[in-house]
């Protein structure tokens, strides 16, 4: 997690890049509210940024922005040093 934020997660999600029984069942109230702590998956993750009300993005404070893509880069330079593929992102 980047920061100390968990007290405001709305939603959380554990992207693997696959959509393969990758979907959690949520409420109405959820959708509208936020699940907190609870885990979404992929397939929640698709339909949540290409909601009419999300336009497709995800709003990230810049400095942890950059953080994010600086460590995604720095995983991706392991994984590909030791020929790994496997990966997965916990985006809360």
């Amino acid at each position: 997690m980047i920061g100390n934020d968990k007290l405001n997660v709305i939603r959380n999600f554990d992207l693997k890049g696959s959509i393969t029984n990758r979907k959690v069942k949520i409420t109405s109230e959820q959708i509208i509210k936020g699940t907190g702590l609870k885990c979404l998956k992929c397939e929640n993750f698709r339909e949540f940024v290409s909601s009419p009300d999300a336009e497709g993005k995800i709003n990230m404070d810049f400095m942890k922005k950059q953080e994010l893509i600086e460590r995604i880069e720095q995983d991706s330079l392991f994984l590909q040093k030791h020929n790994l593929m496997d990966y997965s992102l916990l985006f809360m």
